[in-house]
């Protein structure tokens, strides 16, 4: 079992759920409290299949079209710029993510001088 999929688990963490007998993602989700899953790790094993999932393009687009409104609605209209990156600005048809980038457009000042 590679229990590196799982976000938050690197390879000696992997090893050390392993060396504690754990065979399958089921072993992990009955003993998280015991072998001490981290909050991240937690989330990583209850979402382990859906990050799995690729995510199509048209799909990703929406998504970057929500980011956009909520940053107009709490910045003002066209003050952010919102920039897919990744492998969708590269035109992938699907990804396993999506990265994307807010920055203050050039001669617009943010409350407090910042995006944050």
């Amino acid at each position: 079992m590679d229990f590196t999929c799982i976000h938050g688990a690197g390879e000696s963490v992997a090893r050390r759920w392993l060396a504690a007998g754990c065979r399958s993602f089921d072993d992990l989700r009955q003993r998280e409290d015991e072998l001490g899953l981290t909050r991240t790790q937690r989330l990583g094993l209850k979402y382990v299949s859906d990050f799995k999932e690729r995510i199509p393009r048209a799909e990703a687009m929406r998504i970057v079209d929500v980011v956009t409104s909520a940053a107009d609605r709490a910045y003002g209209m066209n003050k952010v710029e919102v920039t897919p990156c990744g492998s969708m600005r590269r035109g992938a048809q699907t990804m396993s993510d999506i990265d994307i980038v807010l920055a203050p457009r050039e001669g617009c000042v943010l409350a407090g001088g910042s995006l944050g």
